[in-house]
């Protein structure tokens, strides 16, 4: 489930530039209400624009050309050290779409598995994607034989989640014992968690799908729910600032996007922080 930011790159926008509808979010919550959020993830606009987003990264991802989410890049870097290390990687992608982070993150992998779970037409249409490479595969579930992955991941997703915290666990129960748990694209803030009513307008002239609402986190009440469920952070990277676009839902100030990295060691390394 892509950020609003990867929209604008659907569109053919920088992150940077205006938004083609003046209103993206218009309330503010304290819990979900009811809406047309799985609808607007099965709408054929918003698989069509990601099957788009996705093969125009197939495209970029080549020898010669990395990827533009740089985002991606930490993540990768740690796929291609644990499968120097274990000589193999496994990767579990909950909430992720049609597969944008796949190749980015597997790019020059041999032996990975990578799973992606989502809603049945995401499953659908990224099965079709990435139907030559034996690596990727898709379901509605998580696997149901209590397998474990050594990198379990939300991007841009876990933010979609009314029960964000059941989420999390179901995610955190699927890393392996040296693993990493990988929140990626997230918003927080300084504030109370809040949820936001999101507008997702796609084409050209663009027009509304559909809304959906996602949660903005208290990035203390976060991290203190990772530590509950066993793990600490490990890494803290700043993404950017998207608190503008929400103003007229609330007056939240700085809302970051930022990609968290916790992991189960009893001893884990002091975490490190990049704000720029």
């Amino acid at each position: 489930m892509p950020s609003y930011s990867i929209i604008h790159r659907l569109l053919g926008r920088s992150e940077k530039a205006a938004p083609a509808v003046p209103l993206l979010y218009d309330k503010a919550a304290a819990s979900f209400e009811p809406s047309e959020q799985q609808s607007v993830w099965d709408h054929p606009a918003w698989l069509d624009a990601s099957n788009s987003y996705v093969g125009r990264l197939r495209g970029e991802a080549t020898e010669d050309r990395l990827a533009p989410e740089a985002y991606l890049a930490p993540i990768a870097l740690l796929a291609s050290q644990v499968a120097k290390r274990q000589g193999m990687v496994k990767i579990l992608d909950l909430g992720g779409g049609v597969g944008p982070c796949v190749d980015v993150i597997m790019r020059g992998l041999l032996e990975a598995k990578y799973v992606v779970v989502d809603g049945a037409a995401s499953c659908e249409q990224g099965s079709l994607m990435f139907a030559n490479d034996h690596r990727v595969s898709f379901a509605e579930t998580l696997p149901n034989d209590g397998e474990m992955f050594d990198i379990a991941m939300f991007s841009s997703a876990l933010q979609y989640i009314d029960s964000w915290r059941l989420a999390l666990a179901a995610l955190a129960n699927r890393v392996a014992e040296n693993g990493t748990l990988v929140i990626n694209r997230i918003p927080v803030s300084s504030n109370e968690t809040v949820a936001l009513r999101q507008h997702i307008s796609l084409g050209q002239p663009p027009a509304c799908i559909g809304s959906v609402w996602h949660w903005v986190f208290s990035r203390d009440e976060l991290i203190r729910e990772a530590q509950q469920l066993g793990y600490l952070l490990i890494y803290d990277q700043f993404i950017r600032d998207v608190g503008p676009e929400m103003t007229q839902a609330a007056a939240l100030g700085r809302v970051d996007l930022r990609l968290l990295m916790f992991s189960k060691d009893s001893c884990p390394p002091t975490p490190v922080h990049h704000n720029n």
